[in-house]
Parts: C-alpha cells; sequence; structure tokens
C-alpha cells in the first residue's frame, strides 16, 4: 500500500491496519498475492525452489544470520549460534518454520520489531507450536501475542535517542533490513543527494541483484556511511537538502541541528514514497 503519510485516508487506514483484524487480513491478502503473483512453490514464502529470492546465510564466527523471504518483500531473520536460535519478524511463519525445520532448529525466542503484521503475523501460530517460546515486543506498541514486554524510554526524546542510536552503530559492521526496500530507499538517497556517485552505483548493483532473484542484505556499514542520508547528517549536502543554511566555511552542526535535519528528512521520505 502507498500513500501520502499524514493524510486523512493514510490515518484512517493506518488505525484500521495497526489496530483490528482487518490490518491481519490485509497482511495475509499481501501473502497470498505474492503466491498467486509467483505461482506456488515459487512464491516469496514458499522456499522449496526458492526462484524469487534466494536464501543467503551469513556466518560471523559461530553465529550465523539467515534472511528468510515472505509475503511480496518482507525478510524474517533466524539467528543461530548452534546452542540459542531467535527469529526475528515472523510476519509469515510458514517459510520460517519450514527453514527451522530443514536445519533442525527449535527456536527459543521471537524478536517483534514493530506492531506491523508484516512483521508480527506469525506470532499466534510461532506460540501454538513452540510452547515454550518466548515473544519479545514494545510495552506501548500493542503488538498480539507477546509472552515478554520490552519497556522503553520516554519518548519525549526520542528524535535525539534515534540520532544517538544511529550514531553508535555505525560502528557495527553489517545492517540488515526488514524489507527488500534497498532501491526505493537508493531511489531516495539520489533524489535528496543527485551529486552522490556511490548512491547511484549502489542503486545499479541493486537492481543487477534483484533481477537475479538475490537478497541485497546485508549492506556493510562503510557503505551505507558513503550514501545512506540518515547517517549522513554531518554532510553538507545532506544539512542543505534538510533545508539547513550555512554562511562561510563549513563547520560540521550540533546535535540540535542534526536531530532537526533527521526530523526533516523523515518527513521527505514519507512525502517520497511512503509503504506500510
Amino acid at each position: 500500500m502507498t500513500t501520502q503519510e499524514g493524510g486523512c485516508l493514510f490515518q484512517i487506514g493506518y488505525w484500521f491496519y495497526t489496530r483490528t483484524c482487518l490490518g491481519y487480513i490485509y497482511h495475509r491478502r499481501d501473502v497470498n498475492k505474492a503466491r498467486e503473483k509467483y505461482g506456488e512453490g515459487e512464491s516469496h514464502s514458499v522456499i522449496q525452489t526458492k526462484p524469487y529470492n534466494v536464501i543467503q546465510t551469513k556466518t560471523y564466527n559461530d553465529l550465523k544470520i539467515t534472511p528468510v523471504p515472505m509475503s511480496l518483500d518482507n525478510l524474517a531473520y533466524v539467528i543461530t549460534d548452534g546452542k540459542t536460535t531467535v527469529v526475528i519478524d515472523p510476519g509469515d511463519p510458514e517459510p520460517v518454520n519450514e527453514y527451522l525445520e530443514k536445519n533442525n532448529l527449535t527456536p527459543d525466542a521471537v524478536l517483534v520489531t514493530h506492531k506491523h503484521w508484516d512483521h508480527s503475523g506469525g506470532n499466534s501460530e510461532m506460540k501454538k507450536k513452540y510452547r515454550k517460546i518466548k515473544i519479545y515486543g514494545s510495552a506501548s506498541d500493542n503488538i498480539n501475542n507477546v509472552t515478554k514486554v520490552v519497556v522503553e524510554g520516554c519518548l519525549r526524546n526520542l528524535i535525539f535517542n534515534v540520532l544517538k542510536s544511529l550514531d553508535e552503530i555505525i560502528y557495527l559492521q553489517h545492517w540488515n533490513g526488514g524489507h527488500e526496500y534497498a532501491s526505493d530507499n537508493l531511489e531516495f538517497a539520489c533524489h535528496v543527494e543527485p551529486s552522490n556517485e556511490k548512491a547511484k552505483e549502489k542503486l545499479i548493483w541493486v537492481k543487477e541483484q534483484r533481477l537475479k532473484k538475490m537478497c541485497t542484505c546485508p549492506s556493510t556499514m562503510g557503505e551505507e556511511l558513503t550514501y545512506n542520508p540518515f547517517l549522513r547528517t554531518k554532510e553538507k549536502t545532506i544539512m542543505v537538502a534538510a533545508g539547513a543554511l550555512f554562511e562561510g566555511e563549513y563547520k560540521v552542526p550540533d546535535d540540535d541541528a542534526r536531530a532537526q535535519a533527521l526530523f526533516e528528512l523523515r518527513q521527505m521520505k514519507d512525502k517520497y514514497k511512503y509503504k506500510l
């Protein structure tokens, strides 16, 4: 579903999507649409032949991280070190359980990043199938079937917390997304910063990957720093795109200015293209 964030239609649709069973019905419709589009056995949600998305496990010492394609563009993740197994965002439990069974894995926990049904729609089935499983979710996010509530801090300083988190995660090596949104995101990056050759090169690579039915995750943080506008609020080109004005020699802005730029970028992204 693509619409303008903030509009009346969006607000009504979003409330029904996140707060009622209509959202779950809409989510299941998307799952079925994927199977109709790609054919049974070829859907993004069925991994027997895997023609739409090739499952590629990344290994970091003893830790294995596997993106599991679901629906039209979602990705769940199975993370295991051989002793403990965690599933992230099993919006559609079928491909997740299929992968777990084929690899003789029993999940200990589910982590749900947010309430959208395409991330939480499999919670009930996971809970029924794995009786001892713990399902973690936010206390403020109305996520279904949560057994372990994660308490968040005060939302008043949310934008500063986001900025701090973005500054901290740049020291991580890899970045794994929950959707195949790389193409859309890079188109936005090129829109915000049209002179950025790295963004243009990455967009070409992403389109080539998708033509080969390959996943575009993970990205490296080193790469993201060269083209992701949300990680580049120290750069003059991004600050200017976000509406900041400068006179004289450019100096790296303070956190207040960067937080405002982050807010403006989010608003720009929502108006550029917004997907539920």
